[in-house]
């Protein structure tokens, strides 16, 4: 996707459209920020997914207040820094007069016109071009897009995976990538099965985001880095006392045809679903808790 794609009121391929919002930001721009902050906040086109994924400092899936102020802040910066630097000649040229006639220094001596021998200058170019930007050292001798191995690509992509659980609230204790099959184990803190059931939800969701993403939104910078996409999401999840309480998975071709809208969302519940088992211990403790607690308020 190009850039014109997360700006509000734009839209790939509507030149005279794109030229009219341009000017009207450009009109509006002490308010363009939060404009954009309020992009962010809506997650308008995923914005705010997409720069997770590349971990950008600040920035969560499905946007939110933090990713806002984050935006906010930076452009509020930004601009500032642009407007200063921009001030900054002016200044310069005010504290000096404007003048370029030459003044005698403390002394009441005028400063040396005597120009440089060219055996002096060619000295100086020398140390520039051996101590200054030189190709070579500033790139550095080693190759900036050296290849990785597979499984340094699927370690890439399962750390990347379980940070965005990590940033959003779930406690990760384990996991692993074989064959481009995701195996993730997670303790969880429901009370209750429809606890358990929302929790599988928003790992679907997550996961169809973070899979597309692998395909089709990764710049090349990262392509190399990140496997294209993965087989399978296994899902173990342990309760407190690390006990395992149920697992379930979901097809890297399932999330891909629901992304696409081949697969309807009842679809992808109902093919999850069918995968899903929890542990009868589970639900029993949930409901034995349930009953202590009524016995002890009838007891009051």
């Amino acid at each position: 996707m190009t850039l014109i794609t997360y700006i509000p009121g734009m839209a790939p391929g509507r030149t005279q459209r794109n030229l009219v919002v341009l000017g009207v930001y450009l009109v509006c721009f002490p308010v363009v920020p939060f404009i954009f902050a309020y992009a962010v906040f809506s997650n308008y086109n995923r914005i705010s997914d997409r720069l997770a994924m590349r971990n950008t400092p600040g920035f969560t899936p499905g946007g939110g207040a933090k990713p806002a102020a984050v935006t906010l802040v930076a452009l509020l910066v930004t601009i500032s820094v642009i407007a200063s630097l921009s001030v900054a000649p002016f200044l310069v040229l005010g504290d000096n007069g404007g003048s370029d006639i030459p003044t005698e220094d403390d002394s009441g001596i005028e400063g040396d016109d005597t120009p440089v021998g060219d055996d002096e200058g060619e000295d100086d170019a020398d140390d520039t071009d051996s101590n200054g930007f030189d190709g070579g050292e500033f790139i550095g001798e080693s190759d900036p897009q050296e290849e990785i191995s597979e499984e340094e690509r699927e370690e890439n992509t399962l750390e990347a995976f379980q940070e965005m659980l990590t940033d959003e609230g779930y406690e990760v204790t384990d996991g692993r990538m074989e064959d481009g099959v995701m195996y993730i184990e997670y303790r969880t803190y429901a009370e209750d099965r429809a606890e358990i059931d929302g929790e599988i939800t928003n790992f679907a969701e997550h996961y169809t985001a973070y899979d597309d993403i692998l395909q089709n939104e990764m710049t090349e910078e990262y392509e190399s880095v990140f496997v294209e996409r993965t087989e399978r999401l296994h899902v173990t999840i342990v309760d407190y006392n690390d006990v395992e309480q149920g697992s379930y998975y979901i097809e890297g071709e399932w999330a891909r045809a629901f992304y696409a809208g081949e697969m309807s969302d009842e679809e992808y519940g109902d093919r999850i679903e069918e995968t899903v088992e929890i542990s009868d211990e589970f639900d029993d403790n949930r409901i034995d808790d349930s009953s202590d607690d009524d016995s002890g308020d009838s007891s009051d």
